[in-house]
């Protein structure tokens, strides 16, 4: 096939699969192969030139808003790009910057070294690369590769000093050695286990922080890497289809500075949470320094939960937040969150209050005296949940008693009166302070109108009342809690039919 003709930047011909003076731009695309080359092509905006396995392309010059996709296994690329000179050759790439979509990808057995990916770039990596920088919204994946839909992985791929700034990493297989990861954009995502693969491994420094996400899945290799979380969050995600398999996650050390571990992808706002679906992580590390929080998940009824393991020496302050299954656990049951194994480290309870809501009774984090810290009852102190149900029900007898008090004032007040028919009306107006010793208590402030009529009627040592009455009462009730209730009543009724006798003055109901 022969192809050959003009464009705005000279003639161009392409011949036995050999591409001369091309120019790619608004949609225009060339795609070099094996055995096939292509010399002095320029990639302007819109453009794409992919040179893959065994292709050759020298002397490209890549524009602003053009893209370049290159397998590391081409024979050779070079050119120019807006950073300068680049080369591809004999499987290395080196001083290669990306950007405007542009990818690279790092095959087998081959490498790359100080690659600058900018401005949505990719890189995908099954080999081995050094230095590379993952910056502006960029993307980088080692251990898979993606090609036209064919997802290739390898073990063998690693990556050394990676600097992330404000781009996004996914570590898939392979081992990735010493890596930072800073500002609010930026990501390291480390995924689960691959079938048929090892686990992904982390080894050395990982420094997170300016805000920055790290993010592990299921049972990833971490034993080997100190972590270091500076402002920053780092969310454990069990991803695991197993019920009730629990993730163990291993450090060499952490150290934390103002920064959250989320054993949860969801801290304190789950709900309807059912402990069946639950599957806890334990975190195990050598040593535990500076400050930060654990969100952690507990399942007190079927004592199980997340776990902190510090096998040495511990130091700094730290605060816990629990949210638990919501199940009542029985009387007196306590949960070891934390263990060390010394130093001077303190954990408290971070939620409100310093207490955690389970059941019937609220629960705190009691240190136990030997480097162990346990969720435990708080006695002293009900759960505002179980405080309301309380205070309900001791209120609603005193509304019921206001009210039936009218009643009898009214055949208290007509006792020993003589009329045949009468209308009458009670106000209620009173102010009631309950507590217990349970911890429930109340302010009831209760309000009124109880309307009747009814009609004597005499015997000769007797007489009788018949009668009906209506009432409308408003309770306004102060929780201990800080909450506030308010019921509203409208009895109504007959009035009890009653024998008063002159001799004795005695009521017959």
């Amino acid at each position: 096939m022969e192809v050959f003709g003009t464009n705005r930047l000279g003639q161009f011909d392409i011949k036995d699969g050999i591409a001369n003076n091309m120019l790619l731009e608004n949609g225009g695309s060339l795609r070099v192969e094996e055995n096939d080359f292509a010399y002095n092509t320029t990639v302007d905006s819109g453009g794409l030139l992919e040179v893959m396995d065994g292709g050759t392309a020298t002397g490209v010059d890549k524009k602003a808003g053009g893209q370049l996709i290159v397998s590391t296994n081409a024979l050779e690329v070079s050119g120019t790009n807006s950073k300068g000179q680049f080369s591809i050759k004999d499987g290395v790439s080196k001083n290669y910057e990306l950007d405007d979509g542009s990818g690279l990808i790092v095959m087998e057995d081959t490498q790359a070294i100080d690659t600058i990916l900018d401005e949505h770039a990719t890189m995908q990596s099954l080999g081995k690369d050094t230095g590379t920088r993952v910056q502006a919204n960029a993307v980088y994946d080692l251990g898979r590769s993606d090609q036209n839909g064919s997802i290739t992985y390898s073990s063998k791929a690693i990556s050394e000093n990676m600097v992330i700034n404000n781009g996004r990493a996914n570590v898939w297989a392979g081992t990735m050695v010493n890596v930072s990861v800073r500002g609010n954009d930026g990501i390291l995502e480390v995924m689960k286990p691959q079938i048929n693969y090892a686990p992904a491994m982390l080894v050395g420094k990982v420094v997170v922080s300016e805000g920055a996400s790290f993010r592990t899945h299921g049972a990833v290799d971490t034993s080997k890497a100190d972590v270091s979380l500076e402002n920053s969050a780092w969310t454990i995600i069990a991803d695991i289809t197993t019920t009730n398999q629990n993730t163990r996650l291993n450090l060499a050390n952490l150290a934390m500075s103002g920064a959250n571990v989320i054993m949860m992808a969801e801290p304190v706002t789950r709900s309807s949470v059912t402990a069946s679906a639950e599957n806890f992580t334990t975190l195990t590390t050598n040593t535990l320094s500076g400050n930060g929080n654990f969100y952690m998940r507990t399942d007190m009824a079927n004592h199980q939960s997340d776990q902190l393991n510090v096998t040495g020496q511990a130091t700094g302050d730290f605060k816990i937040f629990v949210t638990d299954t919501g199940a009542s656990p029985a009387a007196g049951d306590s949960l070891t969150l934390v263990t060390t194994g010394g130093g001077d480290a303190a954990f408290t309870l971070g939620n409100a209050g310093g207490v955690v809501d389970i059941g019937t009774y609220e629960y705190t984090l009691l240190d136990n005296g030997n480097h162990s810290w346990s969720l435990a009852e708080n006695r002293a102190q009900i759960t505002p949940s179980t405080t309301d149900v309380l205070n309900m029900a001791a209120a609603q007898p005193l509304v019921f008693d206001a009210e039936l008090d009218t009643v009898r004032e009214r055949l208290g007040s007509v006792k020993g009166v003589n009329y045949d028919t009468a209308m009458w009306s009670s106000a209620i107006n009173t102010r009631n302070n309950v507590t217990t010793d349970a911890g429930a208590g109340f302010e009831q402030t209760l309000t009124g109108l109880t309307l009747g009529i009814d009609s004597r009627f005499s015997r000769e040592e007797s007489s009788t009342i018949r009668g009906l009455f209506f009432g409308y009462s408003h309770s306004d009730i102060g929780l201990i809690a800080a909450a506030k209730a308010m019921s509203i009543a409208t009895p109504w009724g007959l009035m009890p039919v009653g024998s008063i006798r002159t001799v004795p003055m005695l009521m017959e109901w």
